[in-house]
């Protein structure tokens, strides 16, 4: 159903945009609610030491917690390869953002702009 981006995540604890509000709908279908291996570590990185424990667990109760996968590394190369094709090319971090939600078939949560570059990749903003 859903793939979180760091950008959301932010916006949901500091309370900002529709994030909330989104993620109450998310919630209430009990579908799944997934944040990629990048996403966590770039999340939890920006909290300091003695908080990371408590933000860790929050986001575990919250949402599952998705691998990067090798057939997933795979079919992020295909999507770096089009990019470039194309004249453009993603970081690894939101490139791996993206591959996660294509995988899945899901839609992207972020307010991220680059992503409205990854042909097929449904983005809903913030």
């Amino acid at each position: 159903m859903a793939v979180l981006d760091t950008t959301f995540l932010v916006s949901l604890e500091q309370g900002k945009g529709k994030a909330e509000e989104r993620y109450l709908d998310l919630q209430a279908g009990r579908e799944p609610v997934r944040v990629p291996a990048a996403v966590w570590t770039e999340y939890l990185s920006g909290f300091p030491p003695r908080e990371r424990d408590e933000a860790r667990e929050t986001l575990e109760a919250a949402v599952g917690f998705e691998p990067f996968t090798r057939q997933m590394a795979d079919e992020s190369a295909r999507i770096q390869h089009e990019l470039m094709r194309a004249g453009g090319t993603l970081g690894w971090h939101d490139l791996q953002v993206a591959t996660t939600a294509l995988h899945y078939d899901e839609v992207l949560f972020s307010s991220d702009e680059r992503f409205e570059v990854v042909p097929g990749l449904a983005v809903e903003g913030l």
